[in-house]
């Protein structure tokens, strides 16, 4: 029964191993990517991009309001200052007077309209900004815990890799190759112990012949379901 029992510390090992590995790499993948803080800093720039053309909408019609009211005063100056050549052009130059100041009114409209929402979008930006902080902070506080508990992992490794060689060397090679031929072919576990008389690789009753066999340690007992080696205790 010795052999099995070496198996089974191998397995075992083997077991262990392969979880801390996989999570290893879980948690590297974990502090290389975060979406969550992705999401939140893509919110962050699409309402920015909003404040900003809102910015640019508002600034380009201060720059028309102003330019319609040096049109304005340059027109009054003609008309008040006697510069029309005859009535037909201060008719005009009225009516354009009027053109201008209607302009003048629905810019000056749509600047108030524009700081309105610039203020609005200055306070969403703001918000989305102590979001993006709040997701920041619990980002450190997780990442910290993660390199913890990679650096723990990285601690144990070496030892789990000793034992796995001290218990390997006690094998004969052709059993050892066995195990690990039955290993890669059962994704991972060539051994099974039986639990309350189910083989726990493959869920299904073991007849009750198997099981007394692999307690008796008569040679390598396997599982006539699944065929990955039996033991039991």
């Amino acid at each position: 029964m010795t052999g099995i029992r070496q198996l089974h510390e191998l397995q075992e090992i083997d077991t262990l191993v392969d979880a801390r590995t996989r999570r290893m790499a879980q948690i590297n993948r974990e502090l290389q990517e975060n979406r969550e803080l992705a999401g939140a800093v893509a919110v962050l720039d699409a309402k920015k991009g909003r404040l900003r053309r809102i910015e640019e909408e508002q600034k380009s019609n201060e720059w028309d309001l102003d330019a319609t009211r040096s049109r304005i005063a340059s027109h009054e100056d003609r008309m008040y200052g006697n510069q029309a050549g005859n009535p037909k052009e201060l008719q005009s130059i009225a009516a354009e007077i009027v053109r201008l100041r209607e302009r003048q009114g629905a810019t000056e409209t749509r600047v108030l309209e524009l700081m309105e929402q610039a203020d609005a979008a200055r306070l969403e930006v703001q918000a989305q900004q102590s979001v993006v902080g709040e997701v920041e902070a619990a980002l450190r506080s997780t990442q910290s815990h993660l390199l913890e508990e990679r650096a723990r992992i990285e601690g144990e490794l070496p030892h789990h890799g000793q034992r796995r060689a001290e218990v390997a060397a006690s094998i004969p090679p052709q059993v050892l190759r066995m195990y690990e031929d039955l290993k890669a072919a059962k994704g991972g576990v060539a051994v099974a112990r039986i639990d309350r008389g189910t083989c726990t690789g493959c869920r299904i009753a073991v007849p009750i012949t198997l099981a007394q066999r692999a307690r008796t340690g008569q040679g390598f007992t396997y599982c006539s379901s699944c065929s990955r080696l039996l033991y039991a205790t």
